[in-house]
């Protein structure tokens, strides 16, 4: 039943493959509701440059999630358009589409694989020193030499034999061997000690400064470097601008 049931997101007929996005990133005047009358994003219109990093912050239920969730057509809007480069997304085939993004989540989620598998997962072709580079550029690379069969141990079902934060790393590292124009990040260190997240916000910086970004987070210190603050409160964007512009203005963000 789950292999024969049909996408609750259609391709839409005509759509046509995506070449590598340059990663501009725009919502037009974009609606969003799971139900008619429970209205999750209303009226959102913003846009992020190619390169640039973008932060989404907000109250539990404000639509963060749910924002990020529209760029790789995991739903589409009820109106409004999203676009990339230009190009309303509804547009392009999703399998061109989601090969130009990548998305890094709170809880990573790992196959009952070996840690090799795993991180080529967004990339089946990569050689294994492309592999091995990316975990290095993750800060992976030195927990997993350390395992029992290195990069051919198996992780178990889920990653059960890894601890949070190595997921994590696993995660990042399946960002940088996809090498996407686009990368979306939701709580990407929520679950993580001080110490981890530090040292896991030193690779995300490495990787945000490769890529266009859009970042969702409860955890302000992980986004005082971004370059614009998009403030959502019950699915309205209601501020917007750097940290130090926001503070300053004593409103929600500094609330």
């Amino acid at each position: 039943e789950i292999l024969d049931a049909e996408d609750s997101v259609p391709e839409m007929p005509g759509a046509k493959p995506m070449p590598r996005a340059r990663g501009e990133i725009a919502f037009e005047d974009v609606a969003f509701a799971y139900e008619s009358e429970h209205p999750i994003l209303q009226g959102i219109t913003l846009s992020v440059k190619p390169g640039q990093t973008v932060a989404l912050v907000g109250g539990t239920g404000a639509g963060k999630t749910t924002l990020l969730s529209l760029v790789p057509r995991f739903y589409d809007p009820n109106s409004g358009t999203v676009r990339i480069d230009g190009g309303d997304v509804r547009n392009v085939t999703k399998k061109s589409l989601r090969a130009n993004i990548s998305v890094v989540l709170q809880d990573t989620l790992l196959l009952s694989g070996t840690v090799l598998e795993n991180i080529a997962y967004g990339r089946p072709d990569a050689t294994r020193a492309e592999i091995q580079t990316a975990a290095e550029a993750a800060q992976a690379h030195a927990f997993i030499e350390k395992l029992p069969h290195g990069y051919d141990t198996l992780v178990g079902e889920r990653g059960v034999r890894l601890s949070g934060g190595q997921k994590q790393r696993i995660g990042l590292a399946r960002a940088f061997l996809k090498n996407a124009p686009i990368l979306l990040l939701d709580e990407p260190t929520s679950a993580l000690d001080l110490e981890t997240e530090a040292e896991i916000m030193g690779t995300l910086k490495v990787l945000m400064r490769r890529f266009t970004t859009l970042i969702v987070t409860h955890r302000l210190s992980t986004i005082h470097h971004v370059d614009c603050i998009h403030v959502l409160e019950e699915g309205r964007v209601v501020e917007s601008g750097t940290g130090p512009e926001l503070l300053a203005r004593k409103g929600v963000y500094a609330r």
